[in-house]
Parts: structure tokens; sequence; C-alpha cells
């Protein structure tokens, strides 16, 4: 018969677990709430000085899709903003890398910006004499306005990615150019059908005049 005493209720400790052995110590407890503890820290995602700073970056849609003939200059425009969840104003710096990154340059750069602010950014692409896809990411990086010697740190960043195909064609026409291209061309032809029905109309009433 089973003694009353050794039952186990679900969510129980068993009694006789935590009684210690005359002479004997218990097996890896410190040890365990070591590792616990170590792993715990491992894992902890420490929060940087970046979480109550919010910068955004607002760029063209087609940006990862731009066209350029050989030798011809092109240029886009960004708008960096400093959000007014940020408590502090920052300083902006707006870097390129990628094969796209030499033929870049940047009409502002270093420039600061208060909370609830925001900058335009002209990037002018320089003329390029080689075809081919030329690809490369914009960065910008917001750094606390820190006093002192060496550089302030990194509190946010933002990117957008960069797409040019250089070819020896001209770059295909806009939509906007494209619906003006076609409502001339619409108008033309609506013009063209009223004078020959004018026309038209003119030499009937001459023939009949003529009668």
């Amino acid at each position: 018969m089973r003694h009353a005493g050794t039952l186990c209720l679900p969510g129980a400790r068993v009694s006789l677990s935590a009684k210690k052995v005359k002479g004997k110590r218990p097996r890896f407890p410190l040890l365990f709430l070591f590792f616990i503890l170590a792993l715990a820290l491992a894992t902890i995602n420490v929060s940087p000085v970046s979480a109550e700073v919010k910068i955004a970056l607002a760029s063209p849609h087609d940006l990862d899709n731009l066209h350029l003939g050989v030798g011809e200059e092109g240029n886009f425009k960004l708008r960096v903003y400093n959000h007014p969840e940020s408590e502090n104003s920052l300083r902006f710096e707006i870097t390129a890398t990628g094969e796209i990154a030499p033929f870049l340059s940047f009409s502002d750069n270093g420039f600061v910006l208060a909370p609830d602010t925001s900058s335009q950014v002209v990037v002018t692409i320089s003329p390029i004499t080689q075809e081919n896809v030329y690809e490369g990411d914009i960065s910008v990086y917001a750094r606390s306005l820190v006093e002192g010697e060496g550089a302030s740190p990194v509190v946010a960043s933002v990117g957008t990615r960069v797409r040019v195909t250089v070819t020896k064609m001209a770059a295909p026409p806009r939509p906007l150019i494209s619906i003006i291209l076609i409502a001339i061309v619409a108008c033309a032809v609506v013009v063209g059908i009223v004078w020959l029905v004018r026309r038209r109309r003119r030499s009937m009433l001459a023939s009949t005049k003529g009668k």
C-alpha cells in the first residue's frame, strides 16, 4: 500500500527533494541560477538612446528605378524630419554608399533640426559617361548635440535605396509628360476632324449654289 505522505499533487513540491543529505550539498543549484542569470542578461535587448528619438526620411517613390542618359545630370529631393517626440535638437549627417555614391552630392549636410521641424535636401547626380546600372544606399544619421571632443553618438538612423540605369537613349518620359503628349495629339486630331467637316460642308454648299 502506497504511503500517503508520498502523494504528489500537480503544482506541489515533493518534500523529500528539499531535504539535505547529511554530509552532502545540493547538486548544481547555484550553478543553475548563475546560468539562468547569464542567459537572461545575454538575451535582454537594451534600449539605446535612439528609443526616445524619432526621425524620418521622405524620398521619391521611383528612387529605385531612375533613368538617365549618358552624360546627363539628374537630381531628386529628400526631406529629413525630426519628429515632435524627439526632446532635443539633433545634427543630421547624410552619406552615400555603393556604386552610385561617387556621383551623388547633397545640397546640405551636417545641419541641425529642432523637434517638429524638417529640412529639404537636393541630391544631384553628376553626369555618368558609361552605360550601366548603378545602385547604392543613402543613409541619414542623427547625432546628439554633445559638447566636448570627439564625435557625438548616433542616436537614430534612416535610409533609402537608390538605383540608376544609365543608357545612351534619353530617359523615358514620365507619366505626366506622357499624359500631356497624349492630350496634345488628341486635340490635334479633334481640330483636324472639325476642319475636314467644315471644309466638306463648304464644298457641298458651293456645289448646291452652282446648280
